[in-house]
């Protein structure tokens, strides 16, 4: 038999911040109508935690993320009955969106896509009054130089991203350290982290 003695030190007092969702790649794992009934039945689960929590204190109450609007959308389709809560969640903190319509390969892009990338976004805020003034796109590998352009000027003023440093590095050597204000050609900048 062996023993050790250990000594633990006090675990200093931390601040987390969880920024929790669920990553859109869809076609990646399953085929476009199955990726849209798995998300929405995240989102109806979520609402229900949502609901489950809405008597907790206000730090131990959920809070989601969508990563795309096209989850949303999905959402409207296959649910109906439950997108006015959704909404309401929305309104409400619990729910964010992002401004993005999908994970976009942003150098593939011409304007008028780049444009419509954030049309659902401004539909959201005039339609439902959500405040969606965030954009994230993930597992990308980079972004053109006029996206913060076409954010800053839809009313979209910060940038998340995830870039996916296995097909393009962001981060390796590169002196611009996020966060950052990232100005377009037109001089328009968003907050880029």
């Amino acid at each position: 038999r062996t023993e050790t003695v250990v000594r633990l030190a006090p675990v200093p007092d931390v601040t987390l911040y969880v920024c929790p969702s669920i990553h859109t790649d869809v076609g990646y794992t399953h085929v476009q109508p199955e990726c849209a009934r798995r998300h929405v039945d995240s989102l109806l689960a979520i609402l229900d935690v949502c609901r489950d929590t809405a008597d907790y204190p206000a730090g131990a109450q959920l809070k989601w993320n969508c990563e795309v609007i096209w989850e949303v959308e999905q959402f409207q389709a296959l649910a109906p009955e439950r997108t006015e809560e959704l909404f309401a969640a929305c309104r409400a903190g619990r729910i964010g969106v992002s401004a993005a319509y999908a994970n976009m390969l942003t150098g593939l892009m011409g304007h008028e896509q780049f444009c419509r990338l954030v049309y659902p976004a401004a539909r959201l805020r005039r339609e439902q009054g959500l405040d969606v003034r965030v954009a994230t796109m993930t597992d990308t590998p980079s972004y053109t130089w006029s996206l913060p352009s076409v954010l800053a000027g839809s009313g979209v003023g910060a940038f998340a991203v995830g870039c996916n440093d296995g097909r393009g590095v962001f981060a390796a050597g590169n002196p611009m350290q996020p966060p950052l204000h990232w100005q377009g050609p037109d001089d328009q900048q968003c907050l880029f982290w």
